[in-house]
């Protein structure tokens, strides 16, 4: 497109553009090559990828980027702006879902992913390490034959062919939580035995023991010393048998009840005293999981029905609907990437839901339905990549990969 060289001088279209915001910029781009370039030349003097994060909300760019695996030579924050203008256009988006039947069935629970490598947890207590790219896997035995509830990694995994340097996990097995490092060999950092719930924000830990004690934990990594964990604080709170679910989460720390959320604040010295707890605008006998986010974000459910409720200090919103009525099936899991609600069912069926709205939030209203597989789902996480965004799912046998291409999409 030459004639904007004759009509616009490169200095008038750069004048216009390093005032225009995220999505104008990246329609811009596709403009032409000499449009394109002028983005870029004015990126390089103002960095005004940057100064668009401005247009995300904190949650939704703390999530993302916490979930995007990068390299060296990409523009992070050009794409972390991308992929969450393309999460609203979710349901306009074509998608591709890969069935990957593993040849040696381990029966997994959990599943986490870092860079190309896919990692999950067993019944029976293994650590499985899959390349994205072959599934080729390496098995990690470990102390433990209990079941891995959950895992969590905690630094970005490098891949040498041959094994996982400098490698930091978290495992939550039944009753226990380890702290490991991969290398050539297994080592344990730390085992704490009696642990009920546990939650990570950033590089701080937080569990609950059987005797209701609310530990913190600062966790501090180094690739020659390997990773080491600093207990900062402790509290007694409740009766451990009351505590159904447990976030930490900024400053603060969560703790539902059968009937109540209470906040804590957590400083290195400390937890502090409670605040007042706000009472749950629901409250069933027969809930059998409950789910909190953020520390306000709070589900749980029955056999039959989804309780959710969004307690903020000036206004509290809940709802109640029967997903086996409406959803026609039980509920395996839930998971909360920035705005992006995703519920497994255990028929195999995915929702994903775009919320920016709670009040709005209406279960048979969902921007993309998903048949994953025929089994139950076990696992769900998340992964932003500068030309898709994947959703990991896993099941006791089989790991299922949903591919959401970046396309081009009128922001």
């Amino acid at each position: 497109m030459d004639f904007t060289k004759s009509l616009f001088p490169p200095e008038i279209i750069e004048n216009i553009l390093k005032f225009a915001d995220g999505p104008t910029l990246l329609q811009a781009e596709l403009v032409c090559n000499d449009w394109k370039n002028i983005i870029e030349y004015i990126d390089e003097k103002y960095n005004i990828w940057k100064k668009c994060y401005k247009d995300i909300p904190k949650i939704e760019f703390y999530s993302m980027k916490e979930k995007y695996g990068c390299t060296e030579n990409e523009n992070q924050s050009k794409i972390i702006l991308h992929n969450w203008l393309l999460w609203q256009k979710l349901k306009h988006r074509n998608y591709q879902i890969t069935r990957i039947e593993l040849k040696v069935k381990k029966f997994h629970t959990s599943i986490k992913v870092s860079g190309d490598v896919i990692i999950t947890g067993t019944m029976t207590g293994q650590i499985i390490f899959f390349k994205q790219k072959d599934m080729s896997e390496i098995v990690y035995e470990t102390n433990y034959s209990s079941y891995v509830e959950d895992l969590q990694c905690l630094n970005a995994i490098p891949y040498y062919g041959t094994g996982f340097q400098h490698t930091h996990l978290l495992i939550f097995y039944t009753g226990r939580l380890v702290f490991l490092t991969l290398g050539k060999n297994i080592c344990t950092i730390a085992s704490i035995p009696e642990v009920s719930l546990y939650r990570v924000f950033k590089n701080v830990v937080c569990y609950v023991n059987h005797m209701g004690q609310v530990f913190v934990s600062l966790m501090h990594f180094d690739n020659v010393e390997g990773m080491s964990i600093e207990n900062v604080s402790t509290a007694k709170v409740y009766a451990p048998t009351i505590i159904k679910s447990l976030c930490i989460y900024a400053n603060k720390i969560s703790l539902v009840t059968d009937n109540y959320l209470m906040l804590f604040d957590y400083t290195m010295a400390r937890v502090a005293t409670a605040k007042n707890g706000q009472m749950l605008p629901f409250y069933n006998a027969l809930v059998e999981r409950y789910w909190t986010f953020r520390n306000e974000i709070i589900f749980a459910t029955t056999s039959r029905h989804l309780h959710f409720a969004i307690m903020r200090s000036k206004k509290v919103f809940h709802g109640q609907v029967n997903v086996m009525e409406i959803l026609g099936s039980s509920i395996c899991d839930i998971y909360l990437h920035g705005y992006v609600l995703i519920i497994t069912m255990s028929n195999g069926l995915v929702y994903i839901y775009y919320v920016k709205k709670w009040s709005q939030f209406r279960v048979a209203n969902y921007d993309a339905k998903i048949l994953a597989h025929t089994d139950a789902i076990c696992g769900i996480d998340v992964q932003e990549l500068k030309n898709e965004q994947k959703l990991f799912l896993c099941t006791a046998e089989n790991i299922v990969h949903i591919s959401f291409p970046n396309e081009l999409i009128k922001y």
